[in-house]
């Protein structure tokens, strides 16, 4: 990406600050804070409580380095789900499912952002200068947005996954400007974006209300915010630790039921009632957001066990019929909140 456009764009985490790109650090006499990079990568986060531990993340992304020159996409991402596994972070059986999601969900982008899709009919072609994507992992949705955006941005809070969406991007010939930061303190400045995109991320960051605050200032005056999340009260199991009746017990039982039930914990996971997420935009955001209740992907379907699969396909009719789908808005698997920066903001 043109030098020039990278530092029109970003800015220091900590002061707001110009940054020195060459010296990967913050101008500002005041701040002057250095920041290291790999492979390229910056990273820009800041101290605090995250999803990820910061220095553990950097030994899975020093051992993906090494692999990296021989590497495909593919062994990147068997590599780094194999580490969670021998930290017995995930179970093996998880780990399978997720990298089956990861290698189907550049399909699911790219209908997304057709002209019939749901991304594809929010943001006019006219105006597709910038997207970011909050979260963006392997980065699936950045391989579809770079083919309709004349800049496509990620940040995720982990250096490991920028470095597998770095390597998939690469393959693909696409350029992105990848940074490691956190979403609740973004390094890039006011009104840059068209569209501000977090696929399932909004409930794992550390402050939800900063995140939606700071999606809201580098989004463009008319530019969208978007997302998707797991809805607390749907009846099916929670999508991240794949059990039962999480999101209906009180908040506070939550993680110590997941531990009991998986030995896993899900500190850095909070799901959304579509009450919630309306009061959360609405916080932030003139005019709040809207909330719609998708269909099932069928590609998702076909991986499904035999009953969820009937299941699946019986959902996606009943969803169909207007009068069945204003009633399951409280009950679905998840949402799309989608939410417009004012065109007038200052």
């Amino acid at each position: 990406m043109d030098p020039r456009e990278m530092a029109a764009i970003l800015e220091c985490p900590h002061c707001g600050g110009d940054l020195a790109l060459e010296e990967l650090r913050c101008k500002s006499p005041a701040c002057g804070r250095p920041f290291r990079s790999l492979l390229g990568i910056p990273d820009l986060r800041i101290p605090q409580a995250a999803a990820v531990d910061y220095e553990q993340d950097w030994t899975i992304a020093y051992s993906l380095a090494e692999a990296y020159p021989s590497s495909s996409f593919q062994d990147l991402v068997e590599h780094l789900w194999q580490a969670r596994v021998r930290q017995k972070m995930v179970s093996r059986g998880f780990a399978d499912m997720r990298i089956g999601q990861i290698l189907r969900a550049s399909l699911k982008h790219a209908q997304d952002l057709e002209d019939t899709g749901w991304l594809g009919q929010l943001v006019p072609r006219d105006v597709r200068t910038r997207v970011l994507d909050l979260g963006c992992g392997p980065g699936a949705f950045l391989l579809a947005a770079s083919r309709h955006f004349g800049g496509a941005f990620g940040i995720d809070i982990s250096i490991a996954w920028l470095l597998i969406c770095q390597k998939r991007l690469e393959a693909e010939g696409i350029q992105a400007l990848l940074v490691c930061a956190c979403a609740e303190r973004l390094p890039f400045r006011r009104d840059s974006f068209d569209l501000v995109m977090a696929f399932d991320a909004l409930e794992h960051v550390a402050d939800r209300d900063r995140t939606v605050g700071e999606a809201h200032r580098v989004a463009r005056p008319g530019g969208f915010i978007a997302c998707t999340t797991p809805n607390r009260f749907s009846p099916s199991a929670e999508a991240h630790h794949q059990i039962w009746g999480v999101g209906l017990l009180p908040r506070a039982w939550m993680s110590g039921y997941v531990r009991w039930r998986t030995g896993e914990e899900c500190r850095f996971t909070y799901l959304f009632s579509i009450f919630g997420v309306r009061r959360l935009f609405a916080r932030h955001v003139a005019g709040g957001c809207r909330v719609v209740v998708p269909d099932l992907w069928s590609e998702d379907i076909e991986h499904f066990s035999p009953a969820k699969r009937v299941a699946g396909h019986l959902y996606n009719l009943v969803i169909r019929v207007r009068l069945f789908r204003a009633a399951l808005v409280f009950v679905a698997p998840f949402f799309r909140v989608i939410a417009r920066k004012d065109p007038d903001a200052l």
